[in-house]
């Protein structure tokens, strides 16, 4: 669910009930409008805050390649950064049945309880004001992209958020292919 708190008024309203699991948020450089990314819908919606499409929304960029995780506007102002957890689970394709969501949202805790390593993947997308994806930075070693959760740009270098790894994993983007 995507909520808008009113300060002046001291409400809360939903803006967006569709979301499956919610994750992370970016406001578009002139506020027109704001990303959620959905993890079990691997998506980025759109819900448009200004202009004629004001109170709809639209899917942003969908069929990504695993459970979008952190949204950033990247430091042009005009792109954005999401981070794609890990490859999607073949099962994530019935996650439109309650019972599937349910598990998917415990299948890590599981994975633990079992002693199982979930493959250590992970991918960063550098995505247009139209959705369309301009780069795309993976790591198939794990030894950087794993777990990734937020990304943020400053300086020609990206700081990576995680919840897996202790310190914080730096991209020189000058440098990554």
């Amino acid at each position: 669910m995507l909520l808008a708190y009113h300060p002046s008024k001291g409400s809360t309203i939903a803006l967006m009930n569709e979301l499956w699991f919610a994750n992370g948020v970016a406001l578009a450089h002139d506020e027109s409008y704001v990303l959620v990314a959905d993890s079990i819908q691997m998506k980025v919606h759109r819900f448009w805050l200004k202009g004629k499409k004001a109170g709809t929304h639209d899917s942003f960029i969908d069929k990504l390649p695993g459970p979008p995780d952190g949204v950033s506007r990247a430091a042009d102002g005009e792109n954005f950064w999401v981070t794609i957890y890990s490859d999607a689970p073949g099962i994530i394709a019935y996650s439109n049945r309650r019972l599937v969501r349910l598990l998917l949202a415990w299948t890590p805790r599981i994975m633990r309880l079992i002693g199982l390593q979930p493959p250590k993947k992970g991918l960063v997308l550098k995505v247009n004001g139209e959705g369309q994806i301009v780069k795309a930075l993976g790591d198939p070693t794990g030894k950087v992209l794993w777990g990734v959760t937020a990304a943020t740009e400053q300086d020609g270098k990206l700081f990576l958020g995680t919840l897996k790894r202790s310190g914080v994993p730096v991209l020189n983007l000058h440098k990554a292919q």
